[in-house]
């Protein structure tokens, strides 16, 4: 049921109080890839490819394609490569503005079926684009999501390396190399068991042709059957970028799905220093009515050491704090890993022993800092269900550099609060905040935030990702996104305080001859003797009254039979403005125009909207607008449908509201009905006093 518009977010004060008392941009389509600047329109881009598709023999591949411009239609040539490299199919895909469109690749490659690798080529301008293959297996109902990339980033010597974890005995290793280039390429495959690699085979791939490995097959003649965990090596001549591999960790019997991340290798790099950033790991089963009903979730990270030198990786996890606050972290403890180890780390064990993390901690941000170049750590990051038939693999970045400090965000309770600037000198500082999305890690920059000397500026998170409003990168933060990662840094100078992503491992155009580390700003960085002086803070308290409950108008109606409501806060006070009020249904709602089959809500809550207060100046105190009730399209099904199936009139929705202040202070309970018969319909809001639309015949 509509209920109302969500501007997700909140203040400052209350944790005070409580403490007194692609603009080219295409995006990878899995775990460790943000969001990134790669060229303006009209630039060349070069293709972004998917490393291995399947149909037949019980599989399908669907090509998801999201175009994130919000006024442009976007086309792409989707070319699909057969495992012999010849051309099985092409064919034109336009994608609606800010819209998803699904392609069946059996309706590119005919009945014949196959799999290979395939190419999207773009079209006039180029789009703003997020992309993904979805392999499902339609006898065992599982699936796999690939991404869409253009190669390795810090793949500087033609060498790639994972990580993998076999599950059980029942659990199967397939790896698949596709050349993407136009020439032809040899791959040395080599595995590493017990930290001793041995080079197993050696195969010629010709122009976008694909091949595959058995894992198991490549152990058997290791004779290393019994191990579990290990890496593949991945070495190739040819143009740089030219191989696409995929691992793919299935248990056909359980459900059990794992694609771990590779990763460049290279020679140890001395004096650099790499940090990975993972914005969200579930702890939690939240497909669960609330939290408290989910089912613990196991979280995992398979780390391996692809140098042949000891590496000692230091994980941080992030977490909520007190509203107000800069968020909390813990060290989670993990051994150095030997020269060319691999090992499962159970984060969620580990976690469970560190006394500062909170009993019931659904989900956290991670981080994983080590001595090197990015790559030299293979890390993949994910949570499994106790029946092992669902995995979730965590998104990830490296750290820019130019960082100075790193907190976990959240829109309940506002974190972080503020900036304090510890130096006599005032600074200019730059917040991004990073969030994961079904397409990888993605990035909003909020607008430099000026703090003088020896001061704290706010950080005014709620007013910025959720004011509709576009960064200075042309992004803005998906609805319904609440938490993630956030870096803070300094803008040096009149520059504009434009912030750029994160480094990805993948590439979604040409990667370029070196590896390509964003500045964090599109200046000179400031002063580095003022890097330790700015730092994320807690919001210093301040006195202001909280609402006790709230006056409700009538304002219009909405889709004919819905109905608009404009609220004001009482006691009546500008204090309020610009702080949030959230609403939840504390019980199930009671639905006596609900039939089976009708496609409503037979227990209806709220949505779980969020409200700025005089947001765009809607006046002193108040918050709005409210939408209750079904819109006419629905209305119209109850009256010439609902008879038919034992609706008896006047039929009556009831929902239960409470609000609260500040995400914590509760302050009113609130019944919202709608009220059809055969020819009319009504909708009412109680906060104390009942406020109803007129009757309205329809």
């Amino acid at each position: 049921m509509r209920i109302g518009k969500s501007f997700e977010s909140v203040s400052l004060c209350k944790a005070a109080l409580t403490a007194l008392a692609v603009l080219f941009s295409i995006m990878v389509a899995y775990a460790n890839t943000p969001a990134q600047q790669l060229g303006a329109s009209g630039s060349p881009v070069s293709p972004v490819y998917g490393a291995f598709w399947q149909v037949g023999d019980g599989y399908s591949s669907e090509l998801v394609l999201k175009n994130d411009d919000p006024r442009n239609v976007a086309a792409v040539q989707v070319t699909l490569f057969g495992n012999t490299g010849q051309q099985s199919g092409s064919a034109q895909v336009q994608i609606a503005a800010n819209s998803v469109n699904r392609v069946d690749l059996a309706s590119i490659v005919g009945p014949q079926g196959g799999s290979g690798g395939l190419m999207l080529e773009f079209v006039g301008v180029v789009p703003q684009i997020a992309g993904k293959i979805v392999i499902v297996d339609s006898q065992r109902g599982t699936s796999i999501e690939l991404p869409l990339q253009g190669g390795y980033r810090y793949d500087t010597e033609n060498a790639l390396y994972a990580p993998w974890w076999l599950l059980d005995e029942g659990t199967e290793g397939r790896i698949t190399l596709f050349n993407s280039s136009a020439q032809a390429v040899v791959v040395s495959a080599s595995l590493t068991v017990d930290r001793v690699e041995r080079i197993l085979d050696r195969l010629a791939l010709k122009p976008h042709e694909t091949k595959e490995l058995s894992l198991r097959d490549l152990m058997r003649r290791m004779e290393v059957q019994g191990a579990i965990a290990g890496s593949v090596t991945l070495r190739y001549s040819g143009p740089a970028h030219a191989l696409q591999p995929d691992i793919l960790l299935v248990n056909k019997g359980t459900g059990f799905v794992l694609v771990p991340a590779f990763n460049g290798r290279h020679d140890r790099q001395a004096g650099a220093e790499t940090t990975w950033l993972f914005p969200d790991v579930q702890l939690l089963d939240n497909t669960q009515p609330t939290p408290d009903e989910g089912t613990p979730l196991e979280s995992y990270a398979l780390l391996s050491n692809g140098t042949k030198a000891s590496l000692a990786p230091e994980l941080v996890a992030y977490f909520g704090g007190a509203a107000g606050s800069q968020g909390q972290k813990a060290t989670i403890p993990v051994d150095p890993l030997r020269p060319l180890e691999t090992r499962l780390v159970d984060l969620a064990q580990l976690l469970g022993n560190t006394k500062s993390i909170p009993a019931k901690l659904s989900r956290f941000a991670l981080g994983a800092s080590h001595a090197g170049a990015p790559g030299d750590l293979g890390i993949t990051v994910f949570s499994m269900h106790p029946t092992k038939d669902f995995v979730s693999r965590s998104a990830g970045i490296i750290l820019p550099p130019g960082v100075v400090d790193t907190s976990y965000w959240q829109v309940a309770g506002n974190q972080p609060a503020a900036v304090q600037n510890d130096g006599a000198a005032a600074a200019r500082t730059g917040v991004t905040l990073y969030y994961q999305t079904p397409y990888g890690v993605w990035s909003y920059s909020l607008n430099p935030i000026d703090v003088p000397g020896k001061k704290s500026e706010k950080v005014g998170l709620a007013e910025s990702i959720h004011s509709e409003i576009a960064d200075r990168n042309g992004k803005r933060v998906p609805s319904g996104t609440v938490l993630g990662i956030a870096t803070l840094g300094l803008v040096s100078g009149d520059d504009s305080g434009v912030i750029v992503v994160g480094s990805a491992p993948e590439c979604m155009s040409d990667c370029g001859p070196l590896p390509l580390l964003s500045s964090l700003s599109t200046g000179p960085i400031a002063d580095s003797r003022q890097t330790e002086d700015v730092r994320f803070a807690e919001v210093q308290p301040a006195c202001i009254p909280e609402p006790t409950s709230e006056l409700t108008d009538y304002d219009d109606a909405y889709e004919i039979t819905a109905g608009q409501f404009l609220m004001t806060l009482e006691p009546f006070n500008s204090a309020y403005d610009k702080n949030t009020v959230t609403e939840s249904s504390p019980v199930l709602g009671e639905n006596t125009c609900w039939w089976n089959g009708s496609g409503m809500e037979e227990y209806p809550v709220v949505e779980g909207s969020t409200w700025i207060v005089d947001n765009n100046g809607i006046g002193v105190s108040k918050y709005g607008l409210d939408t209750v009730g079904y819109e006419y399209g629905v209305v119209n099904l109850i009256q010439t449908q609902g008879p038919q199936n034992g609706v008896k009139f006047p039929c009556n929705i009831y929902i239960y509201q409470h609000m609260t202040y500040d995400s914590s202070d509760f302050y009113s309970a609130n019944l919202l009905t709608q009220t059809v018969t055969s020819t009319t319909v009504q909708v009412c809001r109680s906060s104390g006093l009942n406020e109803c639309s007129p009757i309205i015949k329809f």
